[in-house]
């Protein structure tokens, strides 16, 4: 059991994301099948494919309740969403990288990731509310594909996928969600999803 700096009680790695339709799933893992023949990478199960909207490292098991009531309080207004996966990319560059990504746009009203990345802030500011730490990395909606040890060159493989526009799909619900590091098959993190946060849809 992991437990708070001040050892009083577990604390929880946790995320929230939106996961991609099954079509929008399978499209993609059709596009990649190319890159995986040619590419020696440590490939993300497709199953696991989600876009990260927040990430939190130590979140006491104490405030889990209340934060996924505020988390759902959020979500529910937030919506409708129409997203595609659109392009790649990968960081920290693509010339010496250590993940490869797929880009998710928000494909109404507008293109862009405004309203994704909004909801990303909001999401953040609910949980420093109840105390809670998250990662101050940028938001990019993104998918990851695979990863890369060492680092390396991808941009060819950015380049392959710089035309792809995948099938749009709309979300019904965010998740929250908890990681495992190496808990996994083949020493991947395990993810328990916790609760489902439910969008506006209509």
């Amino acid at each position: 059991m992991t437990q708070a700096p001040d050892g009083r009680g577990e604390v929880l790695r946790l995320f929230v994301a939106i996961v991609p339709s099954s079509q929008a799933v399978s499209d993609l893992a059709a596009a990649l099948t190319p890159l995986r023949r040619d590419l020696d990478l440590r490939w993300t199960p497709s199953e696991q494919w989600h876009v990260t909207l927040l990430f939190a490292e130590a979140v006491p098991r104490t405030t889990l309740g209340p934060l996924t009531d505020a988390f759902g309080d959020l979500t529910r207004q937030v919506g409708p969403l129409r997203l595609g996966v659109s392009g790649a990319g990968a960081f920290p560059r693509e010339r010496r990288a250590r993940v490869l990504w797929a880009g998710v746009e928000v494909r109404s009203p507008a293109g862009g990731p405004g309203p994704l990345g909004g909801l990303a802030a909001d999401l953040h500011a609910v949980a420093a509310s109840h105390g809670v730490r998250t990662s101050a990395a940028p938001f990019r909606a993104h998918l990851t594909v695979a990863r890369a040890r060492p680092s390396r060159d991808l941009s060819s493989a950015v380049a392959a996928l710089a035309g792809y526009r995948g099938p749009s799909w709309t979300p019904q619900q965010a998740v929250l969600v908890r990681s495992r590091p190496g808990a996994g098959p083949g020493g991947r993190a395990l993810h328990e999803e916790l609760s489902r946060l439910p969008l506006r849809t209509a």
